[in-house]
């Protein structure tokens, strides 16, 4: 196993999560806590497998389950899945996916940083040179892809012109940027801590200690939620704060109701709102789907959770953390002729400039960014 393996797995596992993506987005009607402990549970049934297939003789050895490794990945796992997942999304309602892509760009650079001081891992000037080329490329075509979509710049507008949502997210930006930051941390160290503790286990093995871990837990407070509401219907009480907060926000929001002489459409949007108060109100159940949409979410797991994650793991061990992490941002390069695709959004010459200039950086940074010693492994 070479160091060039490890680069077609960072650059493989891009592809497969837009792919999964574009599923999920497709397909899952609940919420994004819902989708995180359906694939990670799904996830772990495979990791249990194929970690069990691949140590036949000594399954779970002592020697190398010690606790002190499998405490520290549990670990990654709270702080890259669970804390850091939870941050990425909350930053995304507040200030944005542009935003948030832009406050992304620091991933390479910190992991950089921590490769440095933590893992003793030293990058040349290529290998600099390649990530600021494949991070503006990346960034220009997510944001290139991104424009004119609903989004939370106020830019250019009135104080009487912006709606009352932009302003909210105006008054909080600073926190959106925080939650923002702090999911590169976590993500970062994450990884770091990934590789650290991590090297004595296959990557099935290491998939199945994290996200084990993350959708136990995540089972855990679906279940004490469930509790509690039932607790709650059953004493005559209103649901938890926790529970019905987002529906209480998106039904003040909304200020829709229908009258004696409303409309078929009417009548159809309020439908509508009833659903989305359901999903709502349930955020820590599993949405009522049919078998064949389940079925396509798992294809989803299978693809982004299983496989992706277990291409990451492998790059981690065999390239910098640094380039694993730059390389498995790309992500936005494989999504433009997929949309194109299955969507016909229609690509822009500036996107595709800024895919060359990209490839471009992924070139230099594979071929010449990488120390002797990488290569010679």
């Amino acid at each position: 196993m070479t160091a060039t393996t490890g680069v077609l797995a960072a650059t493989s596992s891009p592809l497969l999560m837009t792919i999964g993506f574009v599923i999920w987005d497709k397909e899952w009607k609940g919420s994004a806590f819902a989708l995180n402990m359906f694939k990670g549970s799904l996830a772990s049934v495979g990791f249990l497998l194929l970690s069990v297939a691949t140590r036949l003789d000594s399954p779970f050895s002592s020697t190398v389950w010690n606790p002190t490794d499998v405490n520290y990945l549990v670990l990654s796992a709270v702080i890259g899945i669970l804390i850091g997942d939870a941050a990425w999304l909350e930053a995304l309602r507040i200030i944005g996916a542009r935003r948030v892509i832009l406050v992304d760009t620091l991933k390479p650079f910190l992991s950089a940083l921590l490769g440095y001081f933590l893992l003793d891992e030293s990058l040349n000037a290529w290998a600099y040179v390649g990530i600021v080329l494949t991070v503006v490329g990346v960034t220009m075509v997510s944001l290139e892809k991104d424009k004119g979509e609903a989004s939370a710049d106020v830019k250019g507008e009135t104080e009487a012109e912006v709606p009352a949502d932009k302003v909210k997210w105006r008054d909080g930006v600073k926190l959106g940027y925080f939650w923002a930051a702090l999911n590169v941390i976590l993500d970062c160290y994450g990884s770091v801590l990934t590789k650290q503790y991590g090297a004595a286990f296959t990557t099935w093995e290491i998939g199945l200690i994290r996200f084990g871990s993350a959708s136990g837990i995540m089972i855990l407070m679906s279940m004490s939620f469930i509790a509690g509401g039932k607790l709650s219907r059953r004493e005559g009480e209103e649901l938890p704060v926790h529970v019905s907060m987002s529906l209480m926000e998106k039904g003040a929001k909304a200020g829709v109701g229908a009258g004696a002489g409303a409309s078929a459409d009417a009548v159809e949007g309020e439908t509508g709102d009833e659903e989305e108060k359901q999903t709502d109100r349930e955020w820590f159940k599993f949405p009522v789907m049919t078998l064949k949409a389940y079925l396509r979410i798992a294809l989803g797991v299978l693809l982004v959770t299983f496989i992706c994650s277990a291409l990451r793991n492998y790059a981690l061990f065999e390239i910098s953390l640094a380039m694993a992490l730059t390389l498995g941002g790309i992500g936005p390069i494989y999504s433009l002729p997929i949309v194109w695709y299955v969507k016909n959004e229609i690509v822009t010459r500036k996107a595709i400039f800024f895919t060359f200039v990209s490839v471009v950086g992924i070139a230099v940074l594979c071929l010449l960014g990488m120390n002797d010693n990488e290569h010679e492994e």
